[in-house]
């Protein structure tokens, strides 16, 4: 498979990352930070296109920025920053005299609500972080809400809840119209893209460590091909989706002859193409348990039944 493996990595956003973003203090000096730790343990830090939102969460004006590590690829050591698979996350808001960090936790994924105004950030942990009492559903969140320089939490811990269709579109136009932050939340729509030699490829940008996914027909084989943000610690590595029916788990491996970060997960015998084209408006993805994000749905059906025509049964 190393032929499409090389083509589809090239295709899959950037597939190996990008490199650090020239951040004004504080941003900068908490990234360097970040930078040097995953380097004491043997890594090498690369900022994907996630790494740095920019978002006015104050209403000053003025951008706020959002530094997620699950936007950096540690490289040779994957779970160096994080902590029972959740991630560093830090909020720096706008003033008179400059950024503060009014923010920082380790948080197994988040993403900005802007049906209200100013937009408030959700922050989610599987349900072992979130306290002895809790009694909800395998993930909770807490809401926040910025006003001047400070973080506020909203209300108390709760379950979380998956975003509807309309609230999806919404940061999704926004992130179209600032590609140069995108958000954490759901992902863009699905589209079809040419791979050459190999007809058309159903593609989505994903969530988390996931930087890219793909469905595509490698001869009378279909497959998934991921561009990871990270590389996977050693053993079995499976992707989860947990779709509102059951979860389906992808085993996934390298993919020989493309770039490290390219796996792949032979769907012959998997219901998985079927369920992302089903009618689910949204699914979460986890890695090993640990969840990513959420992944868009929007567009897959035509997508994904046209990519793979020619080589699975729907």
């Amino acid at each position: 498979m190393s032929r499409i493996g090389i083509v589809l990595a090239l295709l899959l956003f950037g597939a190996g990352g990008a490199a650090a973003q020239a951040l004004p203090p504080p941003m900068s000096t908490q990234q360097n930070e970040w930078f040097a730790e995953c380097r004491s343990f043997g890594g090498r830090p690369v900022a994907g296109p996630e790494f740095v939102t920019r978002e006015d969460l104050n209403g000053d004006g003025q951008p706020d920025y959002i530094l997620s590590v699950n936007g950096m690829n540690c490289e040779g050591a994957f779970t160096a920053l994080c902590a029972g698979q959740a991630c560093p996350l830090a909020v720096f808001l706008s003033g008179q005299g400059g950024y503060r960090r009014a923010y920082l936790e380790n948080v197994h994924a988040w993403e900005i609500d802007r049906s209200v105004s100013p937009p408030a950030m959700k922050m989610m942990w599987l349900a072992s972080h979130c306290g002895i009492n809790y009694r909800g559903p395998d993930v909770c969140e807490r809401r926040y809400a910025a006003s001047g320089q400070t973080m506020s939490q909203v209300g108390g811990l709760g379950a979380a809840r998956e975003a509807t269709p309309r609230q999806q579109q919404q940061p999704q136009r926004q992130q179209q119209q600032q590609a140069a932050a995108p958000g954490a939340g759901a992902a863009a729509a699905w589209q079809l893209r040419p791979v050459q030699g190999r007809g058309d490829a159903a593609m989505a940008t994903g969530p988390g460590v996931i930087a890219g996914l793909a469905l595509v027909c490698n001869g009378p084989v279909p497959i998934a091909v991921f561009t990871l943000r990270a590389r996977p610690p050693q053993g079995q590595t499976v992707v989860s989706f947990a779709f509102s029916s059951g979860r389906i788990d992808a085993p996934i491996r390298p993919l020989q002859g493309a770039a490290a970060n390219a796996w792949y997960a032979d769907l012959r015998a998997s219901r998985l193409p079927r369920m992302l084209a089903g009618n689910d408006a949204s699914v979460p993805i986890l890695i090993n348990g640990g969840r990513q994000g959420t992944l868009s749905l929007s567009g897959s059906t035509a997508a994904i039944r046209s990519a793979l025509a020619a080589c699975y049964p729907f």
